[in-house]
């Protein structure tokens, strides 16, 4: 998926590290180039994953991302105890 966004320009648009223009010209092309990262990453995910980024409250790239990662991180003593086991088979 990263690679996908960093092949078309738009991985900056999930780190939130491309700030939206304020000049009208520049507001258009950043966000278009938000859309096409929101189109990739919903292209490129199960429809299980849709009802994270689907929500009234998600309007950018950035904020589609950041559900995602928020619902797929690992955190937490219990999974690294898990991460543990499925790595040395215990």
């Amino acid at each position: 998926m990263i690679t996908i966004l960093q092949f078309h320009h738009a991985f900056g648009h999930i780190e939130g590290t491309v700030p939206k223009p304020t000049e009208h010209t520049a507001k258009i092309k950043w966000e278009q180039r938000d859309l096409l990262a929101q189109i990739l990453i919903k292209n490129n995910m199960s429809d299980e994953q849709m009802v994270h980024v689907n929500q009234a409250n998600i309007s950018t790239a950035a904020q589609m991302w950041n559900s995602l990662k928020a619902v797929q991180e690992v955190r937490g003593q219990s999974a690294i105890t898990a991460a543990k086991r499925t790595f040395y088979g215990t």
